[in-house]
């Protein structure tokens, strides 16, 4: 079995159950809700979405929800596991991505001018980010390298609660654009591009640095 994108992304919660289970504890939508910043409908759904694919059963007990992971998620704990031991062997150090240009939905510019963003950028990656993102949409030939980012050096800009709403923390990977200019491929934990989409920062406005058009070719690589 070969881990997903969609695997990792499950990753956490599966993890988190698992650790609830194994204190033998009982798992509410609102602690759920809790530990990853998102709504008790949202935990609700989670928990619907994950026994309907095979990977948790849930109990109801006059003590409380019960929660146990199942023999395909131990599967993917496994092939994770067998994944980022290879992918470390490795020692990757470098990666590059071609894709087209893309535009965005707006989130970019909304998100990079959030204060507590900026002032993490500043002081972790040196430089205040244009408020907006360069969104390069990958072939699927390129897809299963984002697997790989995960063996690859980067800073980390946490999460935060801001007027009753949650923010997510994001992974910035340092990279150059067209040999050009310097950046950072962000992985977001929140996001509302599909996978097959790469978020670029830069203290630049990218499109106008490097006279960018919609659907033309960029390369972005990434190094430690």
């Amino acid at each position: 079995m070969t881990a997903t994108l969609k695997d990792f992304k499950l990753l956490p919660y599966l993890l988190y159950l698992a650790k609830v289970e194994k204190g033998g504890k009982p798992v509410s939508t609102s602690s759920l809700a809790r530990e990853f910043g998102f709504s008790q409908q949202t935990a609700s759904r989670l928990l619907r979405e994950l026994e309907s694919a095979g990977l948790v059963r849930r109990e109801v007990t006059p003590r409380g929800q019960f929660v146990g992971i199942t023999k395909k998620a131990e599967e993917i704990f496994f092939s994770i596991s067998s994944e980022l031991d290879s992918i470390l062997k490795k020692q990757v150090s470098r990666l590059s991505f071609r894709g087209k240009l893309v535009s965005g939905l707006g989130e970019g510019a909304y998100y990079m001018s959030r204060p507590l963003y900026v002032r993490q950028f500043k002081h972790l990656l040196g430089y205040e980010p244009f408020p907006g993102t360069l969104n390069i949409k990958l072939p699927h030939s390129e897809l299963q390298k984002k697997v790989r980012l995960s063996a690859i050096e980067h800073a980390f800009i946490s999460g935060f609660k801001s007027r009753g709403r949650s923010f997510g923390f994001i992974r910035c990977y340092p990279c150059s654009i067209n040999r050009k200019v310097a950046g950072h491929v962000l992985v977001p934990e929140r996001t509302h591009h599909p996978e097959d989409v790469l978020e670029i920062a830069s203290k630049y406005n990218l499109k106008k640095r490097l006279s960018l058009k919609e659907g033309e070719t960029v390369l972005v690589e990434i190094s430690a």
